[in-house]
């Protein structure tokens, strides 16, 4: 635990001191028979000093804000001291001693508010690690089953064990879209306790952008001809290169994007524009659909937020999905943004990647999160 590694760094630090002090102080007069290495023993302060140094600052053995706070009260506290001692006239030295009590009780209170305002933050950084550690957990316990239970519905569906009554079909489709909103919803926890871990994965390979979005499209085509929409891409100019990314996490973002504009629109259809430009590749997912207007825009990539449509038309979702999306983009250097004319004219959706990843990127298994 952090409390131990805090400890022993401190003890390190001690036990050096004193085995040093021993030696120069004790074995070495004794040797020798003289003292001329006396002086070093006082270099020996330098491993204390060192070694707790190193747990205050990378290792949080002491708060550093607690301490700031203790010095510039205590100097603040001296000079108002020094102040009313050296006053000449008696109502100088009360007026100077009333300054010097008033900021006493002060700077007590304040040091008190301190140390209380940073262990309420550890607690919370306690208790969101407690929370992230249960998402993860409950959410790898509840893949499995959903797995199964969305391969046996689907072999039931396709007749596999003999055709079902008729006036079953349309439960089971129910309970088989149900169980793939379960199982997205998983995923996304999943993603979104590894985000909160600091680290996740990142394998990336020479990838074709093309042939991934027209992948996602077939995949999701049923799914549009179902509510009478139309998806189209519109091809690039000229031959897009392949670019070197992580295929299932920008797979994960296009398909969240074009998912949820087959969602939020009624009628019309989603375009899909793929370009090159300069050293970036662009996508491009426009709809027909709901839009949004700037209020919402601005607060749609963060975590548990969500468009007005999508709270009333599609109750289900937990807002994790584009906040998962944006930090997967950022991952690889590349932007994400919407736009939208307002109100029931449309959403457009854009993500720009870099053809080329930077070298410290290509060598990297693990990417460290940070939340702005």
């Amino acid at each position: 635990s952090l409390q131990k590694i805090q400890i022993q760094y401190l003890f390190l630090g001690l036990f050096l001191f004193t085995l040093i002090n021993i030696f120069i102080h004790i074995f070495l007069p004794g040797i020798r028979g003289g003292r001329e290495f006396y002086q070093i023993g006082n270099y020996s302060t330098l491993f204390l000093i060192g070694f707790t140094a190193y747990a205050i600052v990378t290792r949080q053995l002491f708060d550093i804000r607690v301490i700031l706070t203790e010095i510039l009260v205590g100097v603040i506290a001296l000079f108002l001291f020094i102040q009313m001692m050296v006053a000449g006239p008696l109502w100088l030295k009360i007026l100077n001693g009333v300054v010097f009590i008033l900021f006493c009780l002060f700077g007590y209170f304040l040091i008190k508010t301190t140390i209380k305002e940073i262990e309420m933050r550890k607690e919370v950084e306690k208790l969101s690690q407690a929370k992230s550690e249960f998402i993860s957990i409950a959410s790898h316990q509840l893949r499995t089953p959903l797995t199964a239970i969305k391969g046996y519905i689907s072999m039931v569906l396709e007749k596999s064990y003999g055709k079902p009554p008729e006036k079953m079909e349309k439960p089971l489709e129910n309970i088989y879209a149900s169980n793939e909103r379960l199982i997205k919803l998983v995923n996304d926890l999943l993603n979104l306790s590894r985000l909160e871990a600091g680290k996740i994965e990142f394998n990336p390979e020479l990838t074709s952008l093309k042939e991934l979005v027209s992948g996602i499209i077939q995949e999701l085509r049923i799914n549009v001809e179902k509510k009478g929409l139309y998806i189209k891409i519109v091809k690039p100019s000229e031959p897009l290169p392949k670019i070197m990314l992580d295929r299932d996490k920008i797979r994960q973002v296009i398909l969240n994007i074009i998912d949820n504009a087959i969602k939020y629109t009624k009628e019309g259809g989603i375009t899909v524009n793929l370009e090159k430009l300069n050293s970036e590749e662009q996508i491009k997912v426009s709809d027909t659909g709901e839009g949004m207007d700037e209020k919402e825009i601005q607060s749609l990539f963060q975590i548990f937020s969500r468009a007005t449509a999508g709270t009333q038309l599609h109750t289900e979702g937990a807002g994790i999905g584009l906040y998962v999306a944006r930090q997967f983009v950022e991952m690889h250097g590349g932007k994400i943004w919407a736009e939208s004319l307002g109100k029931g004219k449309g959403s457009t959706f854009i993500v720009r990647l870099p053809i080329q990843l930077s070298p410290k990127l290509l060598k990297s298994k693990t990417r460290t999160i940070i939340n702005k």
